[in-house]
């Protein structure tokens, strides 16, 4: 979704066993579904790493997974058969969300963030696709000191306070920090 998006050939390393100890998907969907939403928008769904298990424990909640890789959501769209979970797939672009407005009571960007071009026009594009009340969930890489070991260069990571600054801008309020993965940073912020 920008100069450094995550390529398809990779996809393998979404689903990884070093990924599933490092970033279990079990606390962000706890996180999620304590905001009890009716309608999830994960965007930039990949392989469908958290959307599938987020179905799974909301099952009167619609997910739905957005991307920018077709590849991708055929992959997804084989494991939610395969689960037997509902997962509404659709295309989109690294400009445009491709929703109603108003449309979903949470949009989750999971190790997004740092792979947008043009992040405060996005941010207003999940602002258009949120309900008023709705909250945005961002969960991504922090930049750290020295090496980083697993995922993008530091240079390529949004620092926290700068994506505080941002969503801030973008017209969010109420933003929490919560700290369930170890090199990530998780916030959740409420449309204004």
């Amino acid at each position: 979704m920008s100069g450094h998006p995550f390529q398809f050939e990779r996809a393998a390393r979404l689903d990884s066993e070093d990924r599933k100890a490092r970033q279990p998907a079990g606390p962000l969907v706890e996180l999620v579904a304590s905001l009890a939403p009716a309608r999830v928008l994960e965007v930039g769904v990949g392989t469908g790493y958290f959307a599938l298990p987020l179905a799974s424990a909301l099952p009167d909640t619609e997910v739905v997974g957005a991307d920018i890789e077709p590849r991708m959501m055929e992959i997804a769209r084989e494991r939610a058969e395969h689960a037997g979970v509902s997962l509404r797939l659709l295309e989109t672009t690294a400009e445009r969300l491709e929703v109603d407005d108003e449309g979903f009571d949470v949009v989750l960007l999971a190790n997004l963030y740092h792979e947008l071009p043009g992040r405060p026009a996005y941010l207003g594009e999940v602002r258009r696709a949120l309900r008023p009340g709705g909250h945005l969930v961002i969960c991504d890489w922090a930049r750290t000191k020295g090496e980083h070991g697993s995922g993008p260069p530091n240079d390529h990571r949004v620092a926290r306070e700068t994506t505080e600054a941002e969503v801030r801008a973008a017209g969010f309020d109420g933003i929490a920090v919560h700290d369930l993965y170890p090199g990530f940073y998780t916030l959740v912020a409420a449309r204004g």
